[in-house]
């Protein structure tokens, strides 16, 4: 695989990896192993190679075509022919392509997209050989899968992890929780805390990491949903920019879950800043990166809260690799405590309701391990003082969120504070 001349050369993609690399920073390629463009020099060359439209295949979604008869023959468009696997040519072809890009540009892990519309013998083979040639070193390699499903599609995603499948799978049930929550208004924190456990129910003992996250390249960009601005029409009527600061306290509030609970958090492009956007392809919009690029006061406090929570993430051993324990779910409120028994907790607390209101949670003793005092990462309420094995009350403003650690921890005063959009 080569690098298309409009993005850059092979050498700027080498300084890529070895920069990233360089500051600790893993690189994980996207390919596709369903389909290639008509373009491609396969389906030039090996025409033999894939479904034959019209003969045993057919476009995806149609009327005569639907989704669950023709998953794994049909054809995304009519420009996009679809790889027959059960050819051995192709499996020898494709498995070959994805080892050698992956060493050739020294990658830590992959994103096979559109997983379910392959044979599952072929994410298993596909699997096999990227652990046999390159997990022999001294870092794992990931393989993160996307399976999109509705908002019940665990046992979908269970089909491909483990073991001998991926390491990993885009939590959709999950993201659609927080959808019907924080965006939409239909549900409430109790739904997404029965949807969180149902997931983790569904991946226990398989080994797998799964990707949290808010938004992906094929739903509406959360802002617009929380915006109500959403119209579904991606070409003709694109959603505008939300003027006000709710929709996108909401999208960080979604954002503060992602990267506070146990996981494997996914930003998609864009959704570090609040873009805007209907579904495919609008949710695609170029990227903006600062006001002079574009961005309004709100999008900028976006990637200022963003940045804080990874940064507290990649600070705090509690909010990556410490336990969970949902310390209050009701109504609106959540509230729920990361502790890697290193007397360095962190308390998490989310107010999803458009008034203020009143959380009430025990922490641990043990996990408090003599710090009360806490310092809030968001800004949103001063020093909290919790009391050891004891109720603690507090009143959280609308729509804000709170991340909290102990204030004589490292984390809580090298990772720079942030706060949520306001209105003026």
């Amino acid at each position: 695989a080569g690098v298309e001349p409009s993005i850059g050369t092979e050498e700027d993609l080498r300084n890529l990896v070895q920069s990233a690399h360089a500051q600790g920073i893993r690189v994980v390629l996207d390919v596709i192993p369903n389909h290639v463009h008509e373009d491609h020099a396969w389906w030039r060359d090996h025409p033999d190679r894939f479904h034959a439209l019209g003969d045993h295949s057919c476009i995806c979604g149609t009327p005569s075509c639907p989704w669950d008869e023709h998953i794994e023959t049909c054809w995304f468009a009519d420009y996009m022919p679809d790889l027959d696997w059960e050819t051995p040519a192709v499996s020898d072809a494709v498995v070959q392509s994805v080892v050698d890009t992956a060493i050739r540009w020294d990658l830590d892990g992959l994103r096979i997209d559109a997983v379910p519309m392959v044979p599952r013998a072929a994410v298993r083979e596909l699997t096999w050989s990227i652990q046999r040639a390159l997990e022999q070193g001294p870092t794992d390699f990931l393989l993160l899968g996307e399976t999109f499903t509705g908002p019940d599609g665990w046992d979908q995603l269970r089909h491909n992890i483990g073991p001998f499948g991926l390491d990993s799978q885009f939590d959709f049930p999950f993201m659609w929780a927080l959808r019907r929550w924080l965006a939409w208004g239909s549900a409430d924190a109790e739904d997404a805390a029965a949807a969180w456990e149902t997931s983790q129910a569904s991946w226990a003992g398989s080994g797998a990491t799964m990707g949290l996250f808010v938004g992906n390249h094929d739903v509406s960009r959360f802002v617009s949903e929380a915006a109500g601005s959403n119209t579904n029409n991606p070409w003709t009527a694109p959603p505008g920019t939300p003027s006000t600061a709710a929709p996108y306290r909401r999208h960080l509030l979604a954002q503060a879950l992602v990267l506070t609970l146990p996981g494997l958090p996914v930003i998609w492009q864009g959704d570090d800043v609040g873009l805007a956007g209907a579904t495919d392809p609008d949710c695609r919009r170029p990227m903006r990166f600062s006001a002079d690029d574009g961005l309004n006061d709100h999008q900028v406090a976006v990637l200022d809260v963003t940045r804080t929570l990874g940064q507290a993430r990649r600070c705090s051993k509690a909010l990556r690799r410490g336990t969970l324990s949902l310390l209050s779910v009701e109504g609106h409120g959540w509230a729920h405590l990361r502790d890697a028994g290193d007397g360095s907790p962190a308390v998490v607390l989310v107010n999803g309701s458009t008034s203020p209101l009143s959380l009430s949670f025990e922490v641990p003793t043990a996990a408090l391990a003599g710090a009360t005092e806490f310092l809030d990462l968001l800004g949103v309420r001063p020093p909290l003082v919790l009391a050891p094995g004891g109720a603690t009350t507090v009143t959280l403003p609308p729509l804000s969120a709170s991340v909290l650690l102990p204030a004589s921890s490292a984390c809580a005063t090298s990772v720079p504070a942030s706060s949520l959009p306001e209105d003026p």
